[in-house]
């Protein structure tokens, strides 16, 4: 579901920029700015790793609740705009990569029948009982 939510709101915010710019300059700029959060994501990893990865997944959704709120606000005052929509999009970008991958992978690792812990990739690496 999160998936399709995310799609509907580049396809919808991408209209608009489209509609209100008339630009296909800064309609491929928002959407280059969905994808911020590839340079973010190694330190995203580390700070996953550090406060947990539960607790980082709770705060990219509440993040994203609180964008979600201010576009919204935004648009029944009449305030929202395209500088809006970019600044909202570069800050939703950063996070969005990030979302759920930590889960994805440990569920993975757990249906396999391995680790997923934050140290799973160190565990079994070295030399095996019984092997010569």
């Amino acid at each position: 579901m999160t998936s399709w939510a995310f799609e509907m709101e580049t396809i919808v915010l991408g209209w608009y920029v489209m509609v209100h710019t008339g630009s296909v300059l800064l309609l491929t700029a928002f959407g280059s700015l969905q994808f911020l959060g590839t340079l973010a994501a190694p330190m995203f990893g580390v700070l996953g790793d550090r406060v947990g990865a539960r607790l980082m997944l709770c705060t990219m959704r509440a993040i994203y609740a609180g964008l979600a709120a201010l576009m919204i606000l935004l648009g029944f005052a009449d305030l929202l705009g395209p500088g809006w929509v970019f600044l909202v999009a570069g800050l939703n970008g950063i996070f969005r990569p990030n979302a759920g991958r930590r889960w994805r992978t440990r569920a993975r690792r757990r249906a396999a029948g391995r680790p997923a812990g934050p140290r799973a990739s160190l565990r079994g690496s070295g030399p095996r009982a019984g092997a010569s």
